[in-house]
C-alpha cells in the first residue's frame, strides 16, 4: 500500500484542519504546558458522527479507505460523535516510527494512530 496522496475531495462541511507542529527556538515552559512527541508521520483528523467515521488530512484529503482498522476502532468508541487530532505513523518491528516506513506503504495493521487532542 502506498501513501501517495488520494484524489482531492471537496472539503467537507465543518472541516477542521489538522493541527500541525511548528518550529520554535525553545519549548515553552511552566506548569500549564504539556508537550507531545512529534512522530514522523501523517497528521490526521478523525471525525465520527451520524454518517460514520472519516479520516482527513491537510486541506481535506480523505484517507478513510486506506486505513479501515483505524476507522473500525474509532467506530467502537462509546460516543455518538467526536473529532480526534492525531498522527498516523508506520511502526517497524522494534516499535520505532521512521517516516520511511510510511513511504514504503505499510499494511493497515502496521499503522498506529497516535492521538494528541480530543476536540
Amino acid at each position: 500500500m502506498s501513501l501517495e496522496r488520494p484524489t482531492a475531495p471537496a472539503i467537507p462541511l465543518a472541516f477542521i484542519e489538522p493541527c500541525l507542529p511548528c518550529v520554535a527556538l525553545k519549548p515553552p515552559s511552566g506548569e500549564e504546558w504539556l508537550h507531545e512527541v512529534k512522530h514522523p508521520g501523517q497528521r490526521l483528523m478523525a471525525r465520527r458522527d451520524g454518517n460514520g467515521v472519516r479520516l482527513y488530512g491537510e486541506r481535506g484529503w480523505d484517507w478513510t479507505d486506506r486505513f479501515p482498522n483505524i476507522v473500525d476502532t474509532i467506530g467502537l468508541l462509546p460516543v455518538k460523535s467526536c473529532i480526534i487530532d492525531g498522527e498516523l505513523v508506520g511502526c517497524d518491528e522494534n516499535g520505532k516510527t521512521p517516516f520511511s516506513r510510511l513511504r514504503e506503504g505499510p499494511q493497515d495493521g502496521d499503522v498506529e494512530f497516535y492521538v494528541f487532542d480530543l476536540l
